[in-house]
């Protein structure tokens, strides 16, 4: 596990969270075409960005690096990203320890997810994972119509809706079947549950259910919530950075989704 808590190190300073899980875990919970094609007890880290991820990483990556940003048609977030995993990786790389990263916005040729982010999370323990399946619907909860699709979404226990998924890092050199599979804890009721999951699908662009999970220890700053809440082509401008010049292709949604 000295691997894991290098990545930790490297990572975690910079408001990125970290948890191991087995490839076998997430093939057991993902359907056959999102399967991870190691072997069965390879060892993967799940990341997410808390809160402060922004003021410790984002910001200060913005800053020192505006020429390389100055009109490239790559969302920033996306580049800090890379940035940091890239760094954690070097370290492991110097020692001769083999590192994929794969982060949340990466695709097959097919367009699928190369991983499915929020299963990786649910079964690394870091966040649980809440579907339709998981509430039960009635007159005292509230009810979808029947055929609606409800798209699931995590929480975290201590910042709720208030984080994000970024990616997984995988150690195709290291089996660790001896690794201790942790539950993610369930920090909702069922009429939560419902709140939870009906504002995430119809009025996300608010916010709102970031707040349903109880016991939220930190959330996003102002300064953070108006940058995701701006249109990524005008977030160029919100860091003082040229738009490009080039189609920028990035649908209008905020680069923080809950997975």
């Amino acid at each position: 596990m000295d691997v894991v808590e290098r990545i930790k190190s490297s990572l975690e300073p910079f408001g990125y969270e970290c948890a191991p899980f087995l490839s076998s875990w997430y093939n057991a919970v993902v359907n056959t075409r999102f399967q991870l094609p190691y072997c069965e007890n390879t060892l993967c880290i799940s990341i997410v960005s808390a809160p402060h991820m922004f003021e410790k990483a984002f910001l200060p990556f913005v800053e020192s690096s505006r020429d390389k940003l100055a009109g490239v048609c790559q969302d920033p977030l996306d580049q800090c990203t890379q940035h940091y995993f890239q760094r954690a990786r070097d370290e492991l790389c110097r020692d001769g320890i083999t590192c994929e990263a794969v982060f949340d916005f990466d695709t097959l040729p097919s367009g699928q997810p190369r991983l499915l982010v929020q299963s990786a999370g649910h079964v690394s323990g870091q966040a649980r994972f809440y579907q339709r399946q998981d509430v039960s619907e009635g007159p005292s909860v509230g009810t979808w119509p029947q055929g609606t699709r409800i798209y699931g979404a995590c929480a975290h226990p201590k910042y709720g809706g208030w984080f994000a998924f970024r990616g997984a890092f995988i150690l195709r050199d290291i089996q660790l079947p001896e690794l201790v599979q942790c539950q993610p804890p369930d920090v909702m009721g069922n009429d939560e549950r419902f709140r939870f999951l009906d504002l995430f699908n119809h009025h996300w662009r608010d916010g709102r259910f970031r707040d349903v999970p109880p016991d939220v220890v930190a959330k996003y700053s102002e300064k953070q919530i108006e940058y995701f809440n701006t249109a990524p082509r005008q977030r160029f401008k919100l860091l003082g950075l040229p738009e490009p010049k080039s189609k920028y292709d990035l649908s209008d949604d905020s680069s923080d989704e809950n997975g």
